[in-house]
Protein backbone atom coordinates (compact mmCIF):
# COMPACT_ATOMS: atom_id res chain seq x y z
CA UNK A 1 0.00 0.00 0.00
CA UNK A 2 1.72 3.22 -1.11
CA UNK A 3 2.27 6.07 1.36
CA UNK A 4 0.76 8.52 -1.11
CA UNK A 5 -2.49 6.57 -1.30
CA UNK A 6 -2.78 6.31 2.47
CA UNK A 7 -2.09 10.06 2.99
CA UNK A 8 -4.55 11.00 0.27
CA UNK A 9 -7.25 8.90 1.95
CA UNK A 10 -6.58 10.61 5.30
CA UNK A 11 -6.72 14.15 3.89
CA UNK A 12 -9.93 13.52 1.95
CA UNK A 13 -11.68 12.09 4.98
CA UNK A 14 -10.29 14.79 7.31
CA UNK A 15 -11.43 17.74 5.17
CA UNK A 16 -14.79 16.12 4.38
CA UNK A 17 -15.62 15.58 8.05
CA UNK A 18 -14.22 18.99 9.03
CA UNK A 19 -16.37 20.84 6.46
CA UNK A 20 -19.46 18.78 7.31
CA UNK A 21 -19.16 19.35 11.06
CA UNK A 22 -18.41 23.07 10.56
CA UNK A 23 -21.50 23.45 8.39
CA UNK A 24 -23.63 21.51 10.86
CA UNK A 25 -22.34 23.51 13.82
CA UNK A 26 -22.82 26.79 11.93
CA UNK A 27 -26.43 25.86 11.15
CA UNK A 28 -27.09 25.00 14.78
CA UNK A 29 -25.66 28.36 15.96
CA UNK A 30 -27.56 30.41 13.37
CA UNK A 31 -30.95 28.84 14.19
CA UNK A 32 -30.60 28.84 17.97
CA UNK A 33 -30.33 31.49 20.68
CA UNK A 34 -26.89 30.18 21.62
CA UNK A 35 -24.23 32.87 21.69
CA UNK A 36 -20.52 32.00 21.83
CA UNK A 37 -17.72 34.20 23.01
CA UNK A 38 -14.29 34.14 21.39
CA UNK A 39 -12.87 31.39 23.61
CA UNK A 40 -15.93 29.16 23.21
CA UNK A 41 -15.83 29.63 19.42
CA UNK A 42 -12.15 28.68 19.29
CA UNK A 43 -12.81 25.66 21.49
CA UNK A 44 -15.62 24.47 19.22
CA UNK A 45 -13.30 24.77 16.20
CA UNK A 46 -10.63 22.72 17.98
CA UNK A 47 -13.22 20.05 18.83
CA UNK A 48 -14.31 19.88 15.18
CA UNK A 49 -10.67 19.58 14.04
CA UNK A 50 -9.97 16.87 16.63
CA UNK A 51 -13.01 14.83 15.61
CA UNK A 52 -12.08 15.22 11.92
CA UNK A 53 -8.50 14.12 12.66
CA UNK A 54 -9.66 11.02 14.57
CA UNK A 55 -12.08 10.04 11.78
CA UNK A 56 -9.33 10.58 9.20
CA UNK A 57 -6.89 8.35 11.08
CA UNK A 58 -9.46 5.60 11.58
CA UNK A 59 -10.30 5.64 7.88
CA UNK A 60 -6.68 5.12 6.72
CA UNK A 61 -6.43 1.74 4.95
CA UNK A 62 -4.39 -0.73 6.89
CA UNK A 63 -0.98 -1.55 5.46
CA UNK A 64 -1.15 -4.64 3.33
CA UNK A 65 1.58 -6.83 4.74
CA UNK A 66 3.33 -9.34 2.47
CA UNK A 67 1.64 -12.69 2.02
CA UNK A 68 3.17 -15.82 3.46
CA UNK A 69 5.04 -16.19 0.16
CA UNK A 70 7.55 -13.68 1.49
CA UNK A 71 7.37 -14.38 5.22
CA UNK A 72 10.66 -15.66 6.57
CA UNK A 73 10.71 -19.45 6.72
CA UNK A 74 11.45 -19.36 10.43
CA UNK A 75 7.97 -17.92 11.03
CA UNK A 76 6.23 -20.52 8.90
CA UNK A 77 7.88 -23.89 9.33
CA UNK A 78 5.19 -25.73 7.35
CA UNK A 79 6.16 -23.98 4.11
CA UNK A 80 8.01 -25.93 1.46
CA UNK A 81 10.46 -25.38 -1.30
CA UNK A 82 8.87 -26.05 -4.67
CA UNK A 83 9.50 -26.91 -8.28
CA UNK A 84 7.99 -24.72 -11.00
CA UNK A 85 7.33 -26.59 -14.25
CA UNK A 86 6.99 -26.15 -17.18
CA UNK A 87 8.92 -22.90 -17.31
CA UNK A 88 8.09 -19.71 -19.18
CA UNK A 89 10.40 -17.75 -21.47
CA UNK A 90 11.31 -15.38 -18.62
CA UNK A 91 12.02 -18.29 -16.27
CA UNK A 92 14.40 -19.71 -18.85
CA UNK A 93 16.19 -16.37 -18.78
CA UNK A 94 16.43 -16.55 -14.98
CA UNK A 95 17.93 -20.05 -15.16
CA UNK A 96 20.40 -18.93 -17.82
CA UNK A 97 21.54 -16.09 -15.56
CA UNK A 98 22.10 -18.56 -12.70
CA UNK A 99 24.16 -20.71 -15.10
CA UNK A 100 26.27 -17.68 -16.03
CA UNK A 101 26.98 -17.10 -12.34
CA UNK A 102 27.65 -20.77 -11.57
CA UNK A 103 29.80 -21.92 -14.48
CA UNK A 104 32.72 -20.59 -16.46
CA UNK A 105 31.80 -18.60 -19.55
CA UNK A 106 32.88 -21.40 -21.91
CA UNK A 107 30.54 -23.82 -20.10
CA UNK A 108 27.42 -21.64 -20.01
CA UNK A 109 25.58 -21.42 -23.35
CA UNK A 110 24.26 -17.98 -24.28
CA UNK A 111 20.52 -17.42 -23.98
CA UNK A 112 20.09 -17.50 -27.75
CA UNK A 113 21.15 -21.16 -27.71
CA UNK A 114 19.13 -21.97 -24.61
CA UNK A 115 16.05 -20.42 -26.20
CA UNK A 116 16.54 -22.70 -29.21
CA UNK A 117 16.49 -25.64 -26.78
CA UNK A 118 13.30 -24.26 -25.25
CA UNK A 119 11.59 -23.94 -28.62
CA UNK A 120 12.55 -27.51 -29.51
CA UNK A 121 11.48 -28.98 -26.17
CA UNK A 122 9.97 -26.68 -23.50
CA UNK A 123 9.88 -29.52 -20.95
CA UNK A 124 13.62 -29.71 -20.27
CA UNK A 125 13.83 -27.11 -17.48
CA UNK A 126 12.67 -27.15 -13.86
CA UNK A 127 13.06 -24.04 -11.70
CA UNK A 128 13.62 -24.44 -7.96
CA UNK A 129 12.17 -21.97 -5.43
CA UNK A 130 13.17 -22.04 -1.77
CA UNK A 131 10.75 -21.88 1.17
CA UNK A 132 10.70 -18.07 0.97
CA UNK A 133 9.48 -18.26 -2.63
CA UNK A 134 12.80 -17.04 -4.04
CA UNK A 135 14.38 -18.61 -7.11
CA UNK A 136 17.28 -20.62 -5.77
CA UNK A 137 18.32 -22.93 -8.57
CA UNK A 138 17.41 -25.03 -11.57
CA UNK A 139 18.16 -28.24 -13.41
CA UNK A 140 17.71 -29.11 -17.05
CA UNK A 141 17.54 -32.58 -18.59
CA UNK A 142 17.98 -32.92 -22.34
CA UNK A 143 16.84 -35.90 -24.45
CA UNK A 144 19.58 -35.92 -27.07
CA UNK A 145 19.73 -37.73 -30.39
CA UNK A 146 22.04 -40.73 -30.24
CA UNK A 147 24.35 -39.68 -33.06
CA UNK A 148 24.90 -36.25 -31.50
CA UNK A 149 25.44 -37.60 -27.98
CA UNK A 150 28.07 -40.05 -29.27
CA UNK A 151 30.13 -37.11 -30.56
CA UNK A 152 29.53 -35.23 -27.31
CA UNK A 153 30.67 -38.31 -25.39
CA UNK A 154 33.84 -38.64 -27.43
CA UNK A 155 34.61 -34.98 -26.83
CA UNK A 156 34.72 -33.75 -30.41
CA UNK A 157 31.61 -31.68 -29.63
CA UNK A 158 30.74 -29.82 -26.42
CA UNK A 159 27.57 -28.64 -24.72
CA UNK A 160 27.96 -25.38 -26.61
CA UNK A 161 27.28 -27.37 -29.81
CA UNK A 162 23.84 -28.57 -28.68
CA UNK A 163 21.27 -26.97 -30.95
CA UNK A 164 17.65 -27.23 -32.04
CA UNK A 165 18.32 -30.33 -34.17
CA UNK A 166 20.36 -32.12 -31.50
CA UNK A 167 17.37 -32.64 -29.25
CA UNK A 168 14.28 -34.85 -29.25
CA UNK A 169 10.89 -33.05 -29.09
CA UNK A 170 8.38 -33.61 -26.25
CA UNK A 171 6.21 -36.13 -28.12
CA UNK A 172 9.22 -38.46 -28.55
CA UNK A 173 11.20 -37.94 -25.35
CA UNK A 174 9.44 -40.56 -23.21
CA UNK A 175 11.07 -43.42 -25.11
CA UNK A 176 14.48 -41.77 -25.39
CA UNK A 177 17.34 -44.09 -24.45
CA UNK A 178 19.80 -41.25 -23.93
CA UNK A 179 19.26 -38.61 -21.23
CA UNK A 180 21.77 -35.81 -20.77
CA UNK A 181 21.81 -33.81 -17.54
CA UNK A 182 22.60 -30.38 -18.93
CA UNK A 183 23.12 -28.68 -15.60
CA UNK A 184 22.05 -28.41 -12.01
CA UNK A 185 22.94 -25.21 -10.21
CA UNK A 186 22.07 -23.26 -7.10
CA UNK A 187 21.96 -19.48 -7.01
CA UNK A 188 24.47 -18.38 -4.38
CA UNK A 189 23.64 -15.42 -2.12
CA UNK A 190 27.25 -14.34 -2.42
CA UNK A 191 29.73 -15.04 -5.18
CA UNK A 192 32.00 -17.97 -4.41
CA UNK A 193 29.76 -19.47 -1.71
CA UNK A 194 29.46 -23.24 -2.03
CA UNK A 195 25.98 -24.67 -2.75
CA UNK A 196 23.89 -25.50 0.31
CA UNK A 197 23.65 -29.28 0.89
CA UNK A 198 19.98 -28.80 1.80
CA UNK A 199 19.08 -27.17 -1.51
CA UNK A 200 21.29 -29.62 -3.38
CA UNK A 201 19.51 -32.60 -1.81
CA UNK A 202 16.06 -31.17 -2.58
CA UNK A 203 16.98 -30.44 -6.19
CA UNK A 204 18.46 -33.92 -6.69
CA UNK A 205 15.31 -35.43 -5.21
CA UNK A 206 13.25 -33.42 -7.71
CA UNK A 207 15.64 -34.34 -10.54
CA UNK A 208 15.10 -38.07 -10.08
CA UNK A 209 11.36 -37.59 -9.69
CA UNK A 210 11.36 -35.65 -12.98
CA UNK A 211 13.32 -38.41 -14.73
CA UNK A 212 10.97 -41.10 -13.41
CA UNK A 213 7.97 -39.08 -14.59
CA UNK A 214 9.02 -38.21 -18.13
CA UNK A 215 11.08 -41.22 -19.22
CA UNK A 216 9.96 -44.82 -19.55
CA UNK A 217 13.18 -46.85 -19.04
CA UNK A 218 11.52 -49.73 -20.86
CA UNK A 219 14.97 -50.48 -22.27
CA UNK A 220 18.32 -49.90 -20.66
CA UNK A 221 18.83 -46.15 -20.73
CA UNK A 222 22.04 -44.14 -20.61
CA UNK A 223 22.21 -41.05 -18.43
CA UNK A 224 25.20 -38.85 -19.17
CA UNK A 225 26.61 -35.59 -17.85
CA UNK A 226 29.63 -33.34 -18.10
CA UNK A 227 31.35 -32.58 -14.80
CA UNK A 228 31.98 -28.85 -15.17
CA UNK A 229 32.45 -28.16 -11.43
CA UNK A 230 33.93 -29.94 -8.41
CA UNK A 231 30.42 -30.08 -6.95
CA UNK A 232 29.16 -31.91 -10.06
CA UNK A 233 32.11 -34.30 -9.96
CA UNK A 234 31.37 -35.15 -6.33
CA UNK A 235 27.72 -36.01 -6.94
CA UNK A 236 28.32 -37.95 -10.14
CA UNK A 237 30.83 -40.13 -8.30
CA UNK A 238 28.50 -40.41 -5.30
CA UNK A 239 25.69 -41.63 -7.55
CA UNK A 240 27.82 -44.30 -9.17
CA UNK A 241 28.47 -42.69 -12.54
CA UNK A 242 31.65 -43.72 -14.35
CA UNK A 243 34.03 -41.56 -16.33
CA UNK A 244 33.68 -42.43 -20.00
CA UNK A 245 36.37 -40.01 -21.17
CA UNK A 246 38.64 -37.80 -19.15
CA UNK A 247 38.71 -34.07 -19.75
CA UNK A 248 42.27 -34.00 -21.07
CA UNK A 249 41.02 -35.94 -24.11
CA UNK A 250 37.96 -33.78 -24.69
CA UNK A 251 37.56 -30.36 -26.31
CA UNK A 252 35.82 -28.80 -23.28
CA UNK A 253 38.43 -30.08 -20.81
CA UNK A 254 35.84 -31.78 -18.55
CA UNK A 255 35.35 -35.41 -17.58
CA UNK A 256 32.35 -37.01 -19.25
CA UNK A 257 30.28 -39.35 -17.06
CA UNK A 258 27.81 -42.07 -18.07
CA UNK A 259 25.61 -44.55 -16.28
CA UNK A 260 23.39 -47.19 -17.83
CA UNK A 261 20.23 -47.61 -15.77
CA UNK A 262 16.89 -49.36 -15.61
CA UNK A 263 13.75 -48.02 -13.96
CA UNK A 264 14.65 -49.94 -10.79
CA UNK A 265 18.07 -48.30 -10.77
CA UNK A 266 16.43 -44.88 -10.96
CA UNK A 267 14.16 -45.70 -8.04
CA UNK A 268 17.17 -46.82 -5.99
CA UNK A 269 19.10 -43.66 -6.86
CA UNK A 270 16.10 -41.51 -5.97
CA UNK A 271 15.84 -43.13 -2.53
CA UNK A 272 19.16 -41.54 -1.59
CA UNK A 273 17.26 -38.25 -1.37
CA UNK A 274 13.76 -39.33 -0.35
CA UNK A 275 14.22 -39.82 3.38
CA UNK A 276 12.76 -36.88 5.32
CA UNK A 277 12.59 -34.81 2.13
CA UNK A 278 9.09 -35.23 0.66
CA UNK A 279 7.63 -32.93 3.30
CA UNK A 280 10.18 -30.23 2.44
CA UNK A 281 9.63 -29.80 -1.28
CA UNK A 282 6.51 -29.54 -3.41
CA UNK A 283 6.96 -31.28 -6.77
CA UNK A 284 3.25 -31.39 -7.61
CA UNK A 285 3.92 -29.31 -10.72
CA UNK A 286 4.87 -32.52 -12.53
CA UNK A 287 1.54 -34.19 -11.76
CA UNK A 288 -0.33 -30.97 -12.52
CA UNK A 289 1.30 -30.91 -15.94
CA UNK A 290 0.50 -34.55 -16.68
CA UNK A 291 -3.14 -33.92 -15.75
CA UNK A 292 -3.41 -30.74 -17.85
CA UNK A 293 -4.93 -30.79 -21.33
CA UNK A 294 -1.54 -30.18 -22.91
CA UNK A 295 0.12 -32.76 -20.70
CA UNK A 296 -2.47 -35.38 -21.57
CA UNK A 297 -1.89 -34.76 -25.27
CA UNK A 298 1.86 -35.17 -24.79
CA UNK A 299 1.48 -38.27 -22.64
CA UNK A 300 -0.81 -39.87 -25.23
CA UNK A 301 1.79 -39.28 -27.90
CA UNK A 302 4.57 -40.73 -25.82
Amino acid sequence: MSKFYRKKTFYIKFFTVCVSLSSLWGSIISFSPISLDKIEFQLSILIIIAISFIVGVVSIPKIVFPTEETIDFAFCSKRKSKIVFPCTYNQYKIANKIADESFEKKDSPCFRKVDAWRRRNPLILSLYYDANNKVKGYFDVLPLKAEFESKLREGTLTEQDINYDSMIPPEEMYNSEIIYIGGIAEKADKKGIRPSPIHAGLMLHALFLYIKTFYSFEKKTTISATAATSWGTYWLNELGFSIYKEGIFRNDGHDYYVKEVTFEDIKRLGKKFEKNIDHKIDCSAYNDFINSDYGKRIIKKI
